[in-house]
């Protein structure tokens, strides 16, 4: 598929503006993929604007996310998980003979014809966006897409530790079975979670093999007289086992992340919308705010990771509806932000914020964040379970 065709496109029809794409371009040179990813990603369109390009510029229907869900069992069950990863291939429906697949590419005729050897059927091909599709391969094929970091922001696996340099919840807030019960796990997922991809990162970077690790290192060290001073991370591990509410759990999150942010906070988030848990910096230690619900619409960044439940990072982009969440949040857009969802049971149950106020934000450690997320993930489920236990 021609991408310069697709910007093209989106640009003669007024969607984006020459300055977008080039912040695009930029996000797209950091962090890899796609460029209609991060068109995407970045809010400058919305998905049905996006779909509608990739339409146009392919000749082919757009498979949207709400579609790829709705994938039959029959079309998936005619392409196995290993075909479906290695061709990025979703099948979202079978016909008789004829299967409509779900591609990033359906101009690619080798591709094409290997799905048609695979599934045994004529192929009518679909066009998806990278994100919609490796949520899918994930979801109904329970495997890591091995999205790029353009989707996921997730970097390559490493044992490196980055220097040291935010996701989640208010037990009132929670959102719980119908019983009333969570039924977490203490393997940094619910027990009947189906393991995503941040689950997949929380077991990469948080596992307990870099625990026996990081023991054996500090044994070593003390053994050689090597006087060290807690690691950061290691401190704010202790303090959340420690945690006997979500006060102090959220405080030791935004200490952590006070010193790689200028402005920090937890959100809740309820049917009714966010409430703000706990923050630091400007405009975010108000008693007003603590006392507000915020609408997390769809059009505002808040709102878009809820929807994706994957983490955002970048330009806040300077449409009306993130202008009127940010005058709720009593300030001004700030250059950038990072927004990372805190997920139990497979729902968002809180958004962990940070921004610069007015400046860029450095390059940050996004490994490094999301153990921080999966850490406060793990505790507040403990907190959960805490107060099942007392209830036996």
């Amino acid at each position: 598929m021609g991408l310069e065709r697709l910007i093209q496109y989106l640009l003669d029809e007024g969607r984006v503006t020459p300055d977008q794409i080039a912040e695009a371009r930029r996000t797209q040179g950091f962090f890899g993929g796609q460029i209609g990813s991060h068109i995407l990603k970045l809010g400058f369109v919305d998905e049905a604007s996006l779909g509608k390009a990739l339409s146009k510029v392919t000749g082919v229907p757009y498979a949207s996310g709400e579609r790829l869900q709705r994938a039959s069992e029959t079309a998936l069950a005619s392409l196995d998980p290993r075909t479906a990863e290695r061709l990025r291939a979703c099948p979202i429906e079978r016909d008789g003979r004829t299967v409509r697949i779900a591609m990033l590419n359906p101009c690619d005729a080798r591709t094409l014809a290997e799905v048609r050897s695979a599934t045994g059927c004529e192929v009518e091909p679909w066009v998806t966006c990278e994100y919609r599709l490796y949520q899918a391969l994930e979801h109904h094929y329970r495997m890591n897409a091995g999205r790029p970091r353009a989707i996921t922001l997730a970097p390559p696996l490493s044992r490196e530790r980055a220097p040291q340099g935010p996701h989640r919840v208010s037990a009132a807030t929670v959102q719980a079975d119908d019983d009333g019960s969570f039924g977490p796990g203490l393997d940094r997922r619910l027990l009947d979670a189906d393991l995503g991809h941040d689950q997949h990162v929380a077991t990469y970077y948080g596992s307990p093999l870099d625990d026996v690790l990081d023991a054996i290192e500090r044994a070593d060290a003390k053994a050689r007289g090597i006087v060290t001073s807690i690691d950061p991370l290691e401190k704010l591990e202790r303090v959340l086992i420690a945690a006997e509410d979500r006060g102090r759990i959220a405080d030791a999150v935004l200490e952590f992340c006070a010193g790689h942010a200028a402005r920090s906070a937890l959100f809740a988030a309820g049917k009714e919308g966010l409430r703000l848990i706990a923050g630091l910096g400007r405009g975010f230690e108000t008693e007003q705010l603590r006392a507000r619900t915020i609408p997390a619409e769809r059009a505002t960044v808040l709102g878009a990771v809820i929807e994706s439940r994957d983490l955002f990072f970048g330009v806040v982009p300077p449409h009306p509806a993130n202008r009127e969440l940010y005058s709720a949040l009593g300030g001004r857009l700030p250059s950038m932000a990072m927004v990372l969802p805190i997920l139990v049971k497979s729902r968002v149950a809180a958004l962990l914020y940070l921004d610069d106020e007015d400046r860029p934000m450095r390059r940050p450690d996004i490994a490094l964040m999301r153990r921080v997320a999966g850490k406060a993930g793990v505790a507040f489920e403990i907190l959960l379970l805490r107060g099942k236990l007392r209830k036996v």
